[in-house]
């Protein structure tokens, strides 16, 4: 993965973020990617996203 490469899962959109981190950009519901929330969640372990007005946030397992 190069710098600001960004791919999905299916499920997930992440971004290669600086240093090798790995940047949660949101969620893919029925094909359509929804962004993260405003919160700046980082990415970890998690089972699911909410949706809140229309952002998607991620649910800690």
């Amino acid at each position: 993965m190069g710098p600001d490469e960004v791919w999905d899962d299916g499920w997930f959109k992440y971004k290669c973020g600086p240093y090798g981190k790995t940047e949660f950009l949101g969620c893919i519901f029925e094909g359509v990617f929804i962004p993260v929330g405003k919160t700046g969640e980082k990415f970890g372990t998690h089972s699911s996203c909410t949706f809140i007005d229309g952002e998607a946030h991620l649910d800690p397992v």
